[in-house]
């Protein structure tokens, strides 16, 4: 698909929602088709009151989205944001602008920027923020059966995954699904199902990736900040908020930013006693406790020993 024809094909997309909006009838068309409590839906309602009812916090119930075929479409800027569940995986991508979502814990939200993406299994119960101008934010429905299909011999799609980095080719893989589900073209849902497993793959090598690197940056912001690290330090140097960093810390690493600097730490302290003649209260400092005292109480913690035992029975 060229660029020209995928711009057409995104302002299609935008017309078609925007009359939709105006129609009843089209509207009750698109809740029966869509939703599994399509009645419930209709029997309440579906004007924009109601959407904003359904999006509050004392809504009635929590409407399901349900396909069982393979769709790809632009988050266009009528929708009305709402909490909703969805049988089927659904996989967002950041073509431009940024994606903000909220979930039924008012404490979380996530923002995905160009470029970043994000797995749901079904059951995920979200809502998307309105679109804005320059957003251009793909959501791609994948039944539960070709998912599995797709998805063979991958760590993928149990939990909510998200994809801070991506490549090139991820970029490239979204445009040809998109070029093939439109395009209609003989084999289409072949090369679906080809690109599907190309771009899962490519999405765990590119989180492989992102995981190496991120871990790099936080032993090199150690590294130069040992006796004065801190989340929001970390975060800052980032571009991150400290409540973003700290839980991407944690899903991609496995252990929170406190584990890791104080793993950091006492490996630091080892090296130092193994590898100089320091004393413990010179290594202590070097390894950016303002006190011995701290080394002390966390090294026997750790390892069950002092560091001068410790030194010893390493000599």
């Amino acid at each position: 698909m060229t660029n020209s024809g995928f711009s057409r094909l995104l302002d299609r997309h935008e017309r078609e929602d925007y009359n939709t909006a105006l129609s009843e009838e089209a509207v009750r068309h698109m809740i029966a088709e869509e939703f599994e409590e399509a009645d419930k839906i209709i029997s309440v309602g579906f004007d924009e009151a109601t959407f904003e009812t359904l999006g509050a916090d004392g809504q009635m119930f929590i409407p399901t989205r349900k396909s069982e075929k393979f769709h790809m479409r632009k988050h266009t800027a009528c929708q009305r944001p709402y909490y909703h569940g969805h049988s089927f995986y659904e996989f967002i991508y950041i073509l431009s602008g940024e994606c903000v979502q909220h979930f039924k814990n008012p404490e979380r939200s996530l923002t995905l920027k160009k470029g970043q993406a994000c797995l749901f299994p079904p059951g995920t119960v979200h809502s998307l923020e309105k679109s804005r101008k320059g957003d251009n934010i793909i959501k791609t429905v994948i039944p539960k059966e070709l998912f599995k299909k797709c998805a063979e011999g991958l760590e993928l799609g149990d939990e909510l995954t998200v994809f801070d980095r991506t490549s090139e080719r991820v970029n490239f893989l979204v445009m040809r699904l998109l070029g093939e589900y439109y395009g209609g073209a003989e084999y289409s849902e072949r090369a679906i199902e080809s690109c599907l497993s190309l771009l899962f793959i490519e999405l765990l090598r590119s989180a492989e990736s992102f995981d190496k690197q991120l871990a790099d940056e936080l032993d090199r912001y150690f590294d130069e900040n040992i006796g004065s690290a801190s989340l929001k330090g970390f975060a800052a140097a980032l571009g991150y908020s400290t409540k973003y960093a700290g839980r991407m810390i944690k899903d991609r690493l496995g252990s929170g930013f406190s584990e890791l600097l104080l793993s950091y730490k006492l490996q630091k302290a080892v090296r130092l006693m193994n590898g100089t003649e320091l004393s413990i209260d010179d290594i202590a400092r070097e390894a950016g406790y303002t006190n011995p005292s701290g080394l002390y109480k966390q090294f026997f913690a750790f390892y069950g020993m002092t560091p001068s035992a410790y030194r010893k029975m390493t000599e």
